[in-house]
């Protein structure tokens, strides 16, 4: 954000948290001091909470001033000059009191030692410079949380290769057990070494367990596995002479491997092969056959929404910004189009990537390269459309909010709050409802007809919980009473919910190759995320 000017105003120098008895469990500065001097100012500390006016939560010196809040036996303290504002300090210490049950899980001596690092964090993020960062609550836990795009991305394509694999390994199982089935109704042939050396070493191939030794002068002698490592042989047969495999002949074992191939086995990769690719894979090109154990593409469709709300249901803004990433995974796939289909969508823009067709996209809604002789980078998400909605429409917000507070004559403050889903054709999922009380409150009263309402005195906060919001479930009502708080310091309510239905009305279609004009096998997702929705 925008500095002020004047550097020597309004200047916080450090926040602590101490004990009671003056022990310091944690410290961050926010400007250049000494070590000295920062312990030399921490020490005083106790002492002038002892003499000073107990009315008051602050305590001045010749060149800096104290701001102070007990709170179940600690010190949560800031350290500013005496030209800063105190009302604005007190303010930034009531926020940096709620990150401590947030980011430590408790206000006590032991959580404080045990996450100091996570509440430091959380302290960076509202303290920058000495200087308090525009930020609430739903900030922080955003800018703390750092979610990852290419992360979320990382761990789709993984979980799709892992499926592919699981696929793959039972086609195997079902093919070695029905070349198993098939030897035991055929027999082993005539009853000579040869054939049933055959049978054995096609049932070892085709399970991937061809194994070699160097014996004999050299020679490589392949084993079977135990269950055919004695080949069958008739009664009455009688092994003919010359008929069985002679050592030191590397000729047969040549033949015997064209042999396999010629009946179209599986070969695998055989000893010393490694990193070869295997004959035959699951997409029948060899220059596919990298991509075997995955999808050759991956289509990601992401939403952001940013409201921000009246408490009477009206609406200040929206902005909706939209993300259509493409990963390449298999490079032979890498020249492609993609169709897409659109729905009515007023006020929405678009914007394509700087390679992408912009007259083949605004002609026939298909994303290609400019140069069609090119490939898609494999290996790399890129975003290939943008859209963004910014607009005050009421109509266009997928969920509004009216509160009703009310004070009562013995200072009792009573609140009615009700949603209303306004986009039916959306479903929301695991909305919440963040409505923030002042610390140290007693417990509110609550009645709900929709979802479930919880009283958190570790973050001040009660939260109503709605699984899931459709057109079956597009309205309901929470009521509240607690004593002694001012309808006022019960806003700014976070509201936060998922959804996999876009607000840009858009259908991925037909993805072509266009080496072949044959579509191309992808996965996609869609999801839509909450930055910020407030109601003010």
């Amino acid at each position: 954000g925008l500095r002020r000017p004047h550097r020597s105003a309004m200047v916080c120098l450090s926040v602590a948290v101490l004990s009671k008895s003056g022990k310091v469990l944690l410290s961050r500065q926010f400007v250049d001091m000494s070590r000295i001097r920062i312990e030399g100012l921490l020490a005083a500390f106790p002492k002038l909470v002892g003499t000073g006016n107990k009315q008051h939560t602050f305590v001045e010196t010749d060149k800096v001033r104290y701001v102070y809040q007990p709170v179940e036996g600690l010190y949560f303290l800031m350290i500013t000059n005496k030209q800063s504002n105190i009302i604005e300090d007190l303010e930034t210490l009531r926020l940096l009191t709620k990150l401590a049950p947030e980011y430590c899980h408790g206000i006590d001596e032991e959580s404080i030692l045990k996450h100091q690092f996570e509440l430091i964090f959380a302290l960076d993020e509202v303290i920058s410079l000495g200087y308090k960062e525009n930020v609430n609550m739903v900030h922080i836990r955003a800018y703390t949380e750092m979610e990852s795009h290419e992360e979320k991305l990382a761990n789709m394509i993984k979980a799709s290769k892992i499926n592919e694999a699981k696929e793959e390994m039972k086609r195997k199982v079902t093919q070695i057990d029905k070349q198993k089935a098939e030897q035991r109704k055929g027999g082993h042939g005539d009853g000579s070494m040869m054939e049933g050396f055959g049978k054995a070493l096609e049932g070892s191939l085709s399970s991937s367990s061809l194994g070699a030794s160097s014996a004999f002068g050299g020679a490589e002698v392949y084993r079977a596995p135990e269950e055919y490592a004695k080949p069958a042989v008739p009664a009455g047969k009688t092994i003919k002479a010359g008929s069985g495999m002679q050592l030191g002949k590397k000729k047969d074992k040549v033949d015997l491997m064209a042999m396999m191939q010629e009946e179209g086995l599986d070969m695998g990769p055989g000893p010393g092969a490694a990193g070869g690719q295997r004959k035959g894979s699951a997409s029948g090109a060899g220059a596919g056959a990298a991509a075997a154990a995955g999808v050759g593409l991956t289509l990601n469709v992401e939403e952001k929404i940013v409201a921000t709300l009246g408490r009477d249901g009206g609406v200040q803004s929206l902005e909706v910004k939209g993300d259509l990433q493409l990963l390449v995974s298999d490079p032979s796939a890498g020249k492609l189009t993609v169709a897409v289909s659109f729905g009515d969508n007023p006020g929405f823009q678009f914007k394509t990537h700087p390679n992408i067709n912009k007259q083949l996209f605004a002609d026939q809604s298909i994303l290609g390269l400019k140069d069609a002789s090119r490939s898609f980078p494999p290996g790399n998400a890129l975003g290939v459309l943008k859209w963004r909605l910014q607009t005050t429409d009421a109509a266009m917000v997928p969920l509004t909010v009216n509160c009703w507070p009310s004070v009562a004559a013995d200072g009792t403050c009573e609140v009615s709050m009700e949603y209303e889903l306004v986009r039916s054709g959306m479903e929301l999922g695991d909305v919440t409802m963040t409505i923030p009380f002042p610390p140290g409150c007693a417990a509110p009263k609550t009645e709900c007809e929709a979802g479930e309402a919880t009283y958190s005195a570790r973050n001040n906060a009660l939260v109503w919980a709605i699984p899931l919001i459709n057109r079956s479930n597009s309205s309901g009502t929470l009521e509240f009473t607690v004593a002694g708080v001012d309808a006022a310091s019960l806003f700014p309510i976070a509201v936060d919910f998922k959804s996999t239905k876009t607000f840009c009305d858009m259908v991925i279609g037909d993805v072509v190759n266009l080496d072949n004009n044959q579509p191309i096998r992808f996965v996609s997702a869609t999801n839509i995320s909450v930055e910020s929705y407030s109601i003010v």
